[in-house]
């Protein structure tokens, strides 16, 4: 069954396009954490397409770390400014 079939109104042009690039940091693996310098900021970066399985772990932690200033989740490994050998 065509989607034209199944949804008759369906416009097969699409309205908006749009291209990403997906970038990575030298070890591989994402950031995670408050940056240094500026403990009120928080990121998570670099998480690939995949990434959104662990948004809710992420988010947890970066709330931790923003209204606690610690967290109990093991994000070391991730953290901003890391080196790239860890």
């Amino acid at each position: 069954m065509s989607s034209r079939a199944g949804l008759p109104r369906l416009n097969p042009r699409p309205v908006q396009t749009s291209v990403h690039v997906e970038s990575y940091t030298e070890d591989g693996r994402p950031v995670v954490g408050l940056l240094p310098g500026a403990a009120h900021v928080a990121v998570a970066v670099g998480f690939s397409g995949g990434g959104f399985k662990y948004a809710p772990a992420v988010g947890e932690a970066l709330g931790d770390l923003l209204v606690d200033g610690v967290t109990q989740a093991s994000i070391r490994q991730f953290a901003p400014g890391r080196s790239a050998t860890v």
